[in-house]
């Protein structure tokens, strides 16, 4: 499924994130099935997450608002949280680049971890990944449960002892 170069990517990025492989591997598949290409515009994250008003960077005003409100590359990584986390190239269409998108995917993941890894495990991380929160419902399940399920099925068995 993946190229050399994509799973040398994850291994860097696991490392240098603390992030387990098998946890990147499972976002990715559920994310983008590993296309880089892949690119998604979710309008009603644009009319709750991005300012009317925001910095733009290359691209024109209204194409930054827009492109904020995509996700983008192997993680799906939303252009308004990449910019959160640091992002400052011109264009979000960089995000496409797998190296570029991976590394902003994994800052948000490693900022999940250090949120809700002691309480919640993987799971919650994974959960809190795809909806922004680990929420549970009435039941105990993750109200993304499906989500989790794609992610931990990347889980190694011996982890899970």
């Amino acid at each position: 499924m993946f190229t050399p170069d994509i799973q040398h990517l994850i291994t860097e990025n696991a490392a240098r994130f603390n992030l387990p492989e098998w946890l990147i591997y499972g976002i990715i598949a559920a994310e983008s099935a590993g296309d880089p290409w892949a690119v998604r515009f979710e309008a009603a994250f644009r009319a709750h997450y991005v300012a009317d008003q925001c910095q733009t960077y290359g691209a024109s005003h209204e194409t930054e608002r827009t492109t904020r409100a995509c996700s983008w590359g192997l993680m799906q990584i939303m252009g308004q949280v990449a910019r959160e986390r640091g992002f400052k190239g011109e264009f979000l269409t960089e995000l496409c680049n797998p190296a570029t998108g991976m590394e902003y995917g994994c800052r948000h993941l490693a900022l999940f971890r250090d949120r809700h890894f002691a309480t919640l495990g993987w799971a919650g991380v994974a959960a809190a990944y795809n909806a922004g929160t680990p929420r549970k419902d009435a039941a105990g399940k993750f109200l993304n449960q499906a989500y989790v399920d794609k992610i931990m099925k990347f889980q190694p068995q011996e982890a899970t002892s």
